[in-house]
């Protein structure tokens, strides 16, 4: 017996030594990995805060002879057919409609990404996102729940570059505009880094008023600058009027100084709300009242300038950060927000200047968000920096009907990934495995061409007859992600 129970131990003791080793083994993998991950993840930070201040440096010397004010309008979550400008017949929107006669509607502009943080970088920087670290949304809570996932995100290096903000030397259109003495403001939705230091008054704006991220995050809590004045939760039902009231008073109290507001509205994203007076008066529920509020808002800005006499003097810009998430119309285009589908990407865009935008002009040709940045400093005549890669196209000749095209082709990402290439006519995806759209995307592999002409829902592969086309399309892309993986920041 005793012989027995001896044998027994020696076998157990056999067995718990090698799942000790097998155990360890598992560990030691699975640090090196994460320590290979954080390496990687972290290639192509290289931040160069010197050449930002050197730029903003030399243009604090300038002048603008005939300076303009800039109102640049972001709608969160917006469909492409949200407003009744783009085709809605449920939803009435007649501020904006009046700004898309009298100036200039663009019906193929995309998005510079399918959702929020990466698109908001994107616009305010006139880079591809993924140039300015910003390539996910950046999340920030109290909940337990983010918190423990943000925490594990940083211990095991999978925080996209290791960052929690938009890299802090890149060079937003309100610090550009800040050297030439411009007054500017961000009203609502920030959502580009959430901690002291990474916040809007960080990054050169003269005056917040709203929100650090999207308002389905808790607690969501309101600030004036640096200062949280409206403690969670915040009640989201007078929220767009709020924000209507600090525009206006900002425009108002500009001490006759140029300005630059970024009106960044936190809606339509889910969950959507709207005050008592818009409540049931849309045919599209909630969301529906939610964007007919935002048009009311926008009309109270429009009447403002009218009312200090600066209309003639300002460019308004409206669009929206992606497309719809759980509720919204994305007119013919297939896939939501978040897909790498046009529903994602595409949405409205109006610009809208007398005597500067053409009037009641629709135009077809390939735009994007990170167009705005270079059209605003083409209309002030401020110089872009030389020291990085813009990719965005000014689009003033082509709004202003100066030019009859604009730009040829445009690279779509979503995240850090590459994920298609479109033009004036076709969509091509180099890997099909790859496409998104959740239980939408398609499950064959292989490469996709899409005639946008003929078939803007994304539905029919053509790529078996046009191969020559397709190649063709894959070597730009693949000469695009060479240049990334060596100069991912663009530095010139």
């Amino acid at each position: 017996m005793k012989k027995f129970f001896y044998k027994s131990y020696k076998k157990d003791s056999k067995k718990l030594r090698k799942g000790r080793i097998i155990v360890t083994v598992i560990l030691i993998v699975a640090v090196i990995k994460l320590l290979i991950t954080g390496i990687i993840n972290r290639q192509g930070r290289d931040i160069r805060l010197e050449t930002s201040q050197a730029y903003l440096d030399k243009i604090s010397n300038e002048q603008i002879e005939h300076p303009k004010n800039i109102i640049l309008i972001l709608a969160d979550d917006m469909g492409y057919e949200d407003i009744s400008a783009f085709g809605s017949e449920l939803i009435d929107t007649p501020n904006l409609d009046r700004l898309a006669s009298e100036g200039t509607v663009l019906s193929n502009y995309y998005a510079p990404a399918p959702n929020c943080t990466p698109s908001r970088a994107g616009l305010l920087t006139g880079r591809y996102p993924v140039r300015t670290h910003a390539v996910i949304p950046f999340v920030d809570s109290k909940d337990p729940m983010f918190k423990a996932a943000h925490a594990m995100m940083k211990v095991t290096n999978t925080l996209s570059y290791g960052m929690e903000e938009i890299s802090p030397d890149e060079i937003l259109i309100n610090e550009a505009l800040n050297a030439y003495n411009y007054k500017t403001a961000l009203i609502g939705k920030w959502h580009l880094g959430f901690k002291e230091g990474m916040r809007p008054n960080d990054h050169g704006f003269d005056y917040f008023y709203g929100a650090l991220y999207s308002n389905d995050i808790t607690p969501y809590e309101i600030y004036r600058n640096e200062t949280l004045v409206v403690e969670a939760p915040a009640d989201q039902e007078v929220l767009t009027r709020e924000l209507t009231k600090e525009a206006v008073n900002f425009i108002k109290n500009r001490d006759e100084e140029s300005f630059f507001l970024y009106y960044a509205s936190p809606f339509p994203h889910d969950p959507a709300h709207a005050s008592d007076a818009f409540k049931g008066t849309s045919e599209a529920g909630v969301y529906g009242d939610c964007v007919q509020e935002l048009d009311w808002s926008i009309g109270e800005i429009m009447k403002t300038l009218e009312d200090e006499g600066i209309s003639d003097d300002t460019l308004v810009i409206f669009t929206s950060d992606n497309g719809p998430w759980f509720e919204g119309a994305t007119g013919d285009n297939r896939g939501r927000k978040s897909t790498g589908f046009n529903g994602g990407y595409k949405v409205p865009f109006i610009a809208w200047m007398p005597g500067t935008i053409s009037s009641g002009q629709s135009l077809d040709g390939l735009a994007s968000g990170i167009d705005v940045y270079p059209t605003i400093m083409d209309l002030l005549d401020i110089p872009l920096p030389e020291d990085r890669l813009i990719d965005g196209i000014s689009m003033l000749g082509y709004l202003n009907g100066s030019q009859s095209e604009h730009r040829e082709e445009l690279f779509l990402f979503n995240g850090k990934k590459l994920m298609s290439l479109v033009t004036n006519d076709y969509k091509y995806w180099p890997i099909g495995k790859d496409l998104t759209g959740m239980t939408a995307a398609p499950a064959a592999k292989g490469d996709f061409l899409f005639d946008m002409n003929l078939d803007s829902k994304e539905s029919y592969n053509i790529v078996m007859y046009n191969r020559d086309l397709a190649d063709e399309l894959r070597l730009k892309i693949d000469e695009m992600n060479k240049s990334l993986k060596l100069n991912l920041r663009g530095w010139r």
